[in-house]
């Protein structure tokens, strides 16, 4: 048993992921007021944002990476290690963090690519950014796979129309899957919802003939996904 604990400050860990190859385990989460290189508070009040933790085997812990920013700026809900020993979280943010602008927008899908070091790769966001008729756009990744050459799949909601946002979404909110390559140049994007329908997403598999899984809930009632007309039915949905 390891436990965290910085006086002073509030850690909430969300997600964890293990390099089976090199028997490290990553604990991802929001924090606080932590500031994890030196597991003391900050000098400032708020101070918030996104970390991952590394721990070997023996559960010894080491500084990853922690981007502190604003406050809720980033939630993580998803995190994985590649093939290559890279780890990729995906989640949202409220600030431009693709383009280093740090403006604050809708709430946006955000995946964020790491190497063995903890030094950042790249940073992809997706969603509308604003919308003319003044909406509250929203936009999350809840699930992360990869496959044996470092490409990466998403799957998530929004209430918005993530292949262009300036149209509308196609039910009260969809779920999506994104394909990346490893250089994080995006291959296809697939929004999936139905007229006056709100679908959950859960998380996303992948299996040795490289077919995609993606989970999730829904409140429709149709026969689209022959559901047995629950209040919120699970569906599965299998991609080749």
């Amino acid at each position: 048993v390891k436990q965290i604990s910085i006086v002073g400050a509030s850690i909430y860990p969300k997600n964890v992921a293990v390099d089976e190859d090199l028997r490290q385990i990553y604990v991802a989460g929001t924090s606080k007021n932590a500031n994890f290189r030196t597991n003391k508070t900050f000098n400032y009040s708020n101070g918030a944002g996104g970390d991952i933790l590394r721990f070997d085997e023996n559960g010894n812990q080491e500084f990853f990476t922690q981007t502190n920013l604003y406050r809720d700026s980033i939630t993580p809900n998803s995190l994985t290690v590649d093939s290559f020993g890279n780890v990729l979280v995906g989640g949202s943010s409220i600030i431009d963090l693709e383009f280093g602008t740090y403006e604050r927008t809708y709430l946006r899908g955000v995946l964020i690519k790491y190497d063995l070091n903890g030094d950042e790769r790249w940073i992809r966001q997706l969603g509308p950014r604003e919308d003319a008729q003044f909406i509250q756009r929203s936009t999350t990744i809840t699930g992360i796979a990869t496959d044996e050459n470092g490409n990466i799949f998403t799957t998530g909601s929004t209430n918005g129309n993530i292949i262009n946002e300036h149209s509308e979404p196609l039910g009260n909110q969809d779920i999506f899957l994104t394909k990346y390559n490893y250089l994080g140049q995006i291959e296809w994007i697939r929004q999936i919802g139905r007229l006056g329908e709100t679908l959950y997403p859960g998380k996303i598999g992948i299996d040795f003939n490289r077919n995609l899984y993606t989970t999730g809930l829904t409140d429709d009632n149709g026969k689209e996904y022959q559901v047995i007309g629950g209040d919120l039915d699970l569906f599965l949905i299998k991609f080749r």
